[in-house]
């Protein structure tokens, strides 16, 4: 199953109002929506930025394995 983005999820949250040509919804319900949204999006960006350090991280060392292999194989002490 796809992960439901942040506006997926506006769209869905919304519709629990009315039809698109009657739309019941009061700014603090409104408010609460973009509230939760916010946080959505935040948790979304952090998980990105997790994802693409650990990437780095699991490829720095790598580099850093290989560095040591070389080092203790083939470089003179």
């Amino acid at each position: 199953m796809a992960k439901e983005t942040t506006i997926d999820w506006i769209k869905r949250e919304m519709e629990k109002f009315g039809e698109r040509s009657h739309l019941l919804l009061d700014w603090e319900s409104f408010d609460i929506i973009i509230e939760d949204a916010r946080e959505m999006e935040k948790e979304q960006i952090m998980q990105s930025h997790i994802d693409g350090f650990d990437h780095i991280v699991a490829e720095f060392k790598k580099k850093e394995y290989a560095e040591k292999y070389y080092n203790e194989t083939y470089k003179k002490q």
